[in-house]
This record gives C-alpha cells, sequence and structure tokens, in this order.
C-alpha cells in the first residue's frame, strides 16, 4: 500500500497522485496515526481495518449431504455492499423460484430483511377460498446484530461471514462468535435461541482484513440445556470455512473461492472428531468495485406485507405488527398494543414453565425420598438377618 500520495478513488480503482514531498509525509504520518486508532479500536490486534467501501457480485451454491447422496439444492445470486460495519446484501431469484428477490440490511444495530413474491401471488390466490381477494405480496422482519437467521434466506449468513465480516472480527477478543448458520444440528436458529460459540480464526493481514479461515466449536450442551450423546458431550467442530482461492481486484486480495462446510453429529460414533459432512456452501465472487461512497437505505416493504419484529424477543417474543408500508421505529413498537400482549404472553410462558419445572422437580424429590426410604428398609433388613445369622452361630 503506497503512502506517499494522495489516492482517488473511483469505480476503475485507485489512482496515484503526486503532490509535494512535505505535504506527503505529513498525510502519511496522518493516515499512519488514523490506522492506529481504527486498529486499537478493533480489539488491538493490528488489522490493517480501513473506512473503504466495497461492491461485490457473486454466487453461492447450496449442497446438502446425506450418508448416501450428496444434493445440489440451489444456486442463487448476489450483490453485496459493504461499508465498515454495514452492509447490504440483495438475492436475485434462482430459476423456479418462490420469491421475486430478497433484500439484507444491517444499519450497525439493527437488521432488515424483505421477501418479495409478488409475481408468485396470481397463482397462489388460485388455491385460496372464494372471497378472498387480498394477499400479502411479501414479507418483511426486523433483528438486532450482524447475522441473519432465517430459513429462506439461509445462505446470508455464510456470505456476511466471507465477504462482510471482516470489522466484527477484528473486534473479537475472547474467541466467542455468534453461529452465522440459519439451522445447525441442534435445528432451526430463531431469535429466542441465537448463540455465540467458541472460535478460531485468521483475517488478512490488511484491507479488506476478512476471514481467511474460521473455525466454530460446539460446546457439547445443546440450545435447550441438554447434553449431547458420548463421544460428543465434550463438543465437537461444527463449522469451518476457508478460502480456497484467492483473486486479485485491481490490485486487492478478495476471496475468490470459500467454502463453508457444516457438520453434525454421527450416530454410533466413537471418537468426537467423527463427524457427518452435512452442509456445504461455495461462494464465489465474480467481480468487486471500490465505489467513493455507497448509499445506504433500509430495503422498501412490498405493499401488503406482515411485518415480524423480533428485537424484543426476550421480553415480548416475536411481534407480529400486520400490514405495515414502513420500517417501525422502537419507540412506536414499545407502545404499541402488540408489545404489550406480548410482554403478558411471554410472563404467562416463563411461568408456564416455571410451574412445569417445579413439578418435575418435585416428582424427582418425591422419588428420591422414597428410593432413600427403600435403601434404609433394606439395609435395615439386611442388619437384621446379619444379626440373626450371628446369634444363631453363637449358639451352636
Amino acid at each position: 500500500m503506497k503512502t506517499t500520495g494522495l489516492k482517488d478513488e473511483g469505480p476503475g480503482g485507485v489512482k496515484d497522485r503526486t503532490v509535494f514531498p512535505g505535504i506527503a509525509l505529513l498525510l502519511s504520518g496522518l493516515k499512519v496515526i488514523a490506522l492506529m486508532i481504527v486498529c486499537c479500536s478493533a480489539g488491538g490486534r493490528g488489522y490493517a481495518l480501513e473506512h473503504r467501501p466495497f461492491e461485490v457480485e457473486g454466487l453461492v451454491t447450496f449442497t446438502q449431504c446425506s450418508p448416501r447422496e450428496t444434493n445440489v439444492i440451489r444456486r442463487v445470486g448476489f450483490h453485496l455492499f459493504v461499508e465498515e460495519r454495514r452492509y447490504g446484501l440483495r438475492f436475485t431469484s434462482p430459476t423456479n423460484s418462490s420469491f421475486d428477490y430478497q433484500e439484507v440490511a444491517y444499519d450497525g444495530t439493527n437488521l432488515y430483511y424483505v421477501l418479495s413474491f409478488e409475481s408468485q401471488v396470481p397463482e397462489m390466490m388460485r388455491g385460496l377460498p372464494r372471497g378472498v381477494t387480498n394477499a400479502n405480496v411479501g414479507n418483511a422482519f426486523l433483528y438486532r446484530g450482524p447475522i441473519l437467521h432465517n430459513f429462506f434466506a439461509h445462505e446470508a449468513g455464510p456470505i456476511w461471514l466471507a465477504l462482510g465480516s471482516g470489522y466484527y472480527f477484528a473486534g473479537v477478543t475472547n474467541n466467542r462468535a455468534e453461529a452465522v448458520l440459519s439451522f445447525d444440528s441442534s435445528g432451526l436458529v430463531t431469535p429466542e435461541n441465537v448463540r455465540t460459540q467458541s472460535v478460531e480464526f485468521r483475517l488478512q493481514s490488511g484491507f479488506p482484513c476478512l476471514p481467511e479461515r474460521v473455525v466454530f466449536f460446539e460446546s457439547g450442551t445443546l440450545a435447550n440445556g441438554w447434553t449431547n450423546p458420548p463421544p460428543y458431550h465434550q463438543g465437537f467442530t461444527s463449522v469451518v470455512y476457508e478460502v480456497v482461492q484467492a483473486r486479485h481486484f485491481n490490485g486487492i486480495i478478495f476471496p475468490g473461492r470459500s467454502i463453508l462446510k457444516a457438520y453434525y453429529m454421527k450416530p454410533g460414533a466413537k471418537a468426537n472428531t467423527d463427524l457427518h459432512l452435512a452442509l456445504v456452501y461455495d461462494i464465489e465472487v465474480t467481480s468487486v468495485r471500490f465505489p467513493k461512497s455507497v448509499s445506504f437505505a433500509q430495503p422498501r416493504i412490498p405493499v401488503p406485507s406482515t411485518l415480524v419484529d423480533t428485537r424484543f424477543s426476550e421480553i415480548a417474543g416475536s411481534l407480529a405488527l400486520g400490514d405495515v408500508a414502513t420500517w417501525p421505529s422502537e419507540e412506536n413498537v414499545l407502545a404499541s398494543a402488540e408489545y404489550q400482549r406480548g410482554v403478558l404472553n411471554k410472563q404467562a410462558h416463563q411461568l408456564r414453565q416455571q410451574a412445569q419445572a417445579s413439578a418435575a422437580g418435585g416428582k424427582r424429590s418425591t422419588i428420591r425420598r422414597l428410593s432413600i426410604l427403600f435403601g434404609l428398609v433394606v439395609v435395615s433388613a439386611f442388619c437384621c438377618w446379619a444379626l440373626f445369622i450371628k446369634r444363631n452361630q453363637n449358639t451352636t
């Protein structure tokens, strides 16, 4: 990376422009200081993060594996832009798809997801009862955090990991990260059971500081608190992501092709390294651009659509807000009747869970007391029998 001149960034890449040596030296020093500040703010690992947006186009292929066969489920084209932690992702519809397009956007706090199937509505309407004249043309979802966990757009997590996660992992200091899949060996991942995992990773040393390799580890305990059966109760490697081919775009190294593999437990295994390869995401980058700036915008909600807000799932569950045309603010959601009902339903659900746990605990306590009593009876009977035998021996 040159530091002796100003740089004009545009769609065509980078162009150097000569300036006076003294000014160039001063600007170079300021750039180093700024870079040090960025590195320190990223957990102190020394990654050369740059405030420089980029756009990527590519193709992701999803393959499902079973012990008997391997099936390519679908291939989806995507267009991604990244600016620091923010990103926008749009899927183009594959052949014979049930959706027109899908859009994902993350503004640094909230994650927006829209699924549009407007062209499919006439066909869907033919299967509805008579008298139904209106149907949704899309669905919208609101989440917290940068990673989308949604069955219909499950490719979003692997794409983000490959091409949009540099700032996220540069800030990881405790070797724990949020899982990126929408379903894994424990089942579907929902806002209520999103979990972090132990992770090992290696990033590029320079811009764009994307992962070269990431390995996720299951702890051995399922999301519901149950423990995996042996030998997986001590944990196992659940996901391995790796760049298999690097490519140069305007002099910058990007993951030209990367592969994410997800592993499940194997019945009858003798070691926790004996795993079943279950899912494969093959991500291929076809083009990269470096614009001066990118315009970030929330995805447009197709009308009419139903919106589900999961930002308050821990307190109120997932809130279905009905037909909406715009994204609601937090203040409006907190003041809504749906939120109040959600809080009451969540509290009632937690009380039922506590009652069930208490009842189960009571049953276990009763069984434990009966077991202890039975044991005392057995011990007492044995002692009496032993004393009887000993007296008979003394009399003889």
